[in-house]
């Protein structure tokens, strides 16, 4: 087990140094088409301090059995829409169904969870492949590991600016709780009680206007890179620092109250085969040009 753990922990070593080094971009949702078409599977997926790091493998000679369109679009569908029942409802469908049916997308992509601790990775792919966030292109780069060649992406968490928003614990907790953590697990990290851990998530929610972990994660996705933080105005006067959203009354520079801008959402693109040698060509072909987003194939 410890030879394992040593193996892993040399190959993602050399995926933050990949990352590091790295002089090519690829676009965010050719991979997530490459993923739902089963050109890649997630090998591994792991975090830095600033970073979020995935290993991909492709599948060689030729993609695996396509997923049901059913299955992403539910896993789609319930990360836009803030949560499975929403989908159950507009699909006629009962939870239970769409809970499986995001399941069995998660698996194609080899993501062994469920959907309330679906991963950062997947939420930025999701929003970058309806245009509805500011984080999407990622650095890529080639990895050869014992004769196979993987493929390295990493981006900025989008969860950074929690660190202006809460106090260091709860940034802290909230960190380890959108890794994927149980509350026991970060209870066992920061050497504390999981009701201490729930009681500090509990404060992050509130702070932050959501009612949970995925609604959290889709909020810091959506305004990444944008001025997230604003100061709310009370009838009463007071005033808090929070996350905008689309109908936040934030103050503009003179005082008068303005409206943020609604986000508007596009209609889901076609699946596109993507392969392994395009995906490189794509990044090649943004380094090249110096675009911040590659040309569709």
């Amino acid at each position: 087990m410890q030879g394992l753990v040593g193996l892993q922990q040399s190959l993602r070593d050399r995926a933050i140094h990949a990352d590091l080094a790295s002089k090519q971009g690829v676009a965010l949702d050719e991979l997530w088409s490459a993923l739902m078409n089963g050109h890649y599977s997630i090998f591994d997926c792991f975090f830095t301090k600033g970073r979020c790091i995935l290993v991909l493998t492709p599948a060689t000679p030729t993609p695996r059995p396509q997923l049901d369109p059913r299955c992403r679009d539910a896993l789609e569908g319930a990360i836009l829409a803030a949560g499975q029942k929403a989908v159950a409802f507009d699909s006629g469908h009962s939870v239970s169904t769409v809970s499986t049916l995001c399941g069995r997308a998660l698996k194609y992509v080899n993501i062994g969870t469920t959907y309330s601790k679906i991963p950062i990775a997947v939420v930025v792919f999701i929003y970058a492949a309806h245009e509805l966030t500011k984080l999407r292109v990622a650095r890529c780069s080639p990895l050869l590991d014992a004769g196979e060649e993987l493929l390295v992406v990493g981006f900025p968490r989008p969860d950074a600016v929690l660190a202006e928003l809460v106090s260091p614990a709860e940034a802290e907790v909230a960190r380890l709780c959108l890794e994927g953590y149980s509350h026991r697990q970060i209870a066992t990290e920061r050497e504390t009680s999981p009701r201490t851990v729930a009681n500090q998530l509990a404060a992050v929610y509130a702070k932050t206007s959501v009612s949970g972990r995925v609604e959290l994660l889709t909020k810091l996705t959506q305004h990444y890179d944008q001025t997230l933080v604003v100061p709310v105005t009370h009838q009463n006067g007071s005033s808090q620092r929070g996350l905008g959203s689309g109908s936040a009354i934030a103050n503009s520079n003179d005082g008068s109250p303005v409206s943020a801008p609604a986000v508007t959402r596009r209609a889901v693109h076609p699946l596109r085969r993507t392969s392994h040698g395009s995906l490189l060509l794509l990044a090649s072909r943004m380094a090249r040009d110096g675009t911040r987003r590659p040309a569709q194939p």
